[in-house]
């Protein structure tokens, strides 16, 4: 439970965005699968919470089909996209970004087998974890998970697909 006093000033949602715009982040693609049915979403707010447990976390909306298949499921997988899988982070984004809506078959042409948990790990991807829900926390419009890492691996040695500034960017090594 969030503990924010009603009188403290806030940053205005639009100025909030506008700096969270110049951070950079990794574009990974979050799926689940329960009663047959898999779901995925592309999903930047990923990150390492732990090496021992093997803990790591990420964020989703609340209004998301695929948060509420992982809340009932309790599986995810957190697969981290490659430089050239632009169109498949876009697919997974939704309507917002020229994808399909969730219910759509986002995985249709996209090959993935599973590891542990059950839920869909891309053959493409750089890499991957397939977690186990172990917490969550409700918090303003999304709902944060904990998720224990089950398996993992790297399938590739592709750079990974940045994002920041609304944009999609590549890694360039500096001198």
């Amino acid at each position: 439970m969030l503990n924010i006093e009603p009188d403290l000033p806030v940053v205005s949602p639009d100025h909030f965005k506008a700096v969270m715009r110049h951070w950079v982040t990794g574009v990974t693609v979050v799926t689940t699968s329960i009663g047959g049915e898999t779901r995925g979403v592309t999903a930047n707010s990923f990150v390492s919470v732990s090496l021992t447990p093997p803990l790591i976390s990420i964020t989703l909306a609340k209004r998301l089909y695929t948060l509420q298949d992982i809340q009932h499921s309790r599986i995810f997988a957190v697969n981290i996209l490659s430089e050239h899988q632009q169109q498949i982070s876009d697919r997974f984004a939704g309507t917002t970004r020229g994808g399909l809506d969730e219910q759509h078959d986002r995985f249709q042409g996209e090959p993935y087998h599973t590891a542990v948990t059950g839920a869909p790990i891309l053959d493409r991807a750089v890499g991957y974890l397939d977690c186990r829900v172990v917490a969550e926390f409700d918090v303003g419009l999304n709902v944060i998970l904990i998720g224990l890492a089950q398996a993992g691996g790297a399938q590739n040695d592709e750079h990974p697909l940045i994002y920041s500034n609304r944009q999609y960017w590549r890694i360039n090594k500096l001198p």
